[in-house]
């Protein structure tokens, strides 16, 4: 099938949880290392006023740090265990992007560019088509503006109006960017409900291309290419036997009761024999009242016996049309080594006309 499985799906969403996984780790990384960065910055220059030095390192330094770890590992754990599903997976990948970036917010909301970081980290969920996801994601980056802008205000009284101001513009965007991110996931979806129904089209136009529309047996031509194949592989140990069948009498079916009459015919040979159609057998009509059929493994033996068996089936069907039955005549050749589709047919060919010269109604190996 050409059309995208689930497990192509999963896989390539389990790539995807991957990367932002490592992700998260160069952000836990850049982000301690930036934190170390301004304490030394505010040490140096002697700029840390609200904090002691130590109060300073445990909530700017080491509490982000640890909750920024905290997440990451809870991320990796729960995306390399086997017995969790793939919609709680991605449900942690995600929240615990947010929970980095939201900390980030919380614990360093006087640099309010910050304040947005958890809006963009939303994008990554659009890959989900989980709008419940989504929802729950706009909720706690919500959650986290309003606790950061608490935060900042009982650590900046004198400056409250204003940070309360950037806190709601934050959510703001956060909601605006949120609608995006709506948006995207839309599209997204429209855009793999376009490639679907392309897929499951071509899919329907080669499915009609490689069966025979009337018998349900294959076409000439996949039934050639998948023939090649199987020459290919003969052996002693594994032979191939080829066979062609020819309804005996046809032409006189046609002229006689007319061609509808005479594809009921045909069509009650290809249900006889698409039967058989296997990963080891094969049969296609190869032109008008020519059939052929390919069986791999086993012996020559058994394949004289299999189309002794339809051959002798075919001739015992009774049409409602007329008060005769009807027979096919067969030529079969057996290989043990590969060789070439042409040579193959034309041998079975041969023993074809063999067994309309015996009388018909017979295989002849």
């Amino acid at each position: 099938m050409n059309e995208i499985s689930t497990t192509d799906i999963h896989e390539l969403e389990a790539r995807e949880r991957k990367a932002v996984v490592q992700v998260m780790l160069s952000l836990v990384i850049a982000c301690v290392f930036l934190d170390t960065g301004f304490f030394i910055f505010y040490y140096v220059t002697d700029a840390i006023i609200r904090y002691t030095v130590m109060e300073y390192i445990i909530v700017r330094v080491l509490a982000p740090f640890s909750v920024n770890l905290l997440s990451y590992l809870v991320a990796v754990i729960v995306n390399e265990k086997c017995d969790v599903s793939e919609k709680t997976r991605t449900y942690v990948c995600c929240f615990s992007l947010l929970t980095i970036a939201g900390s980030m917010a919380f614990f360093h909301s006087f640099f309010l560019a910050l304040l947005c970081g958890p809006a963009l980290c939303m994008t990554f969920s659009t890959i989900f088509h989980d709008r419940s996801l989504m929802v729950f994601e706009l909720l706690y980056c919500l959650l986290i503006l309003f606790f950061a802008g608490l935060w900042i205000v009982a650590e900046r009284p004198e400056d409250a109006y204003y940070y309360i101001q950037q806190i709601f513009v934050a959510m703001c965007i956060t909601l605006l960017f949120s609608l995006v991110c709506f948006s995207m996931e839309a599209y997204s979806n429209s855009v793999v409900a376009v490639v679907r129904t392309s897929n499951t089209m071509q899919e329907e136009y080669k499915e009609r291309l490689d069966v025979d529309f009337l018998t349900g047996v294959f076409s000439r031509s996949y039934f050639q290419a998948e023939a090649v194949k199987m020459l290919e592989r003969a052996t002693a140990e594994n032979p191939v036997t080829f066979a062609v069948i020819d309804i005996d009498n046809f032409k006189s079916v046609n002229d006689t009761y007319g061609h509808e009459n005479g594809d009921e015919v045909l069509v009650t040979l290809g249900k006889l024999m698409k039967d058989y159609n296997s990963y080891k057998c094969l049969t296609g009509r190869y032109g008008g009242e020519e059939f052929v059929f390919i069986f791999e493994g086993d012996d020559a033996k058994t394949h004289r016996r299999t189309l002794e068996e339809i051959r002798e089936c075919f001739s015992l069907q009774h049409y409602s049309f007329m008060d005769r039955t009807v027979t096919f005549s067969c030529g079969m050749i057996t290989i043990y080594q590969p060789e070439n589709f042409e040579s193959v047919f034309a041998k079975a060919d041969q023993n074809l006309y063999i067994s309309k010269g015996k009388g018909k109604n017979c295989v002849t190996a």
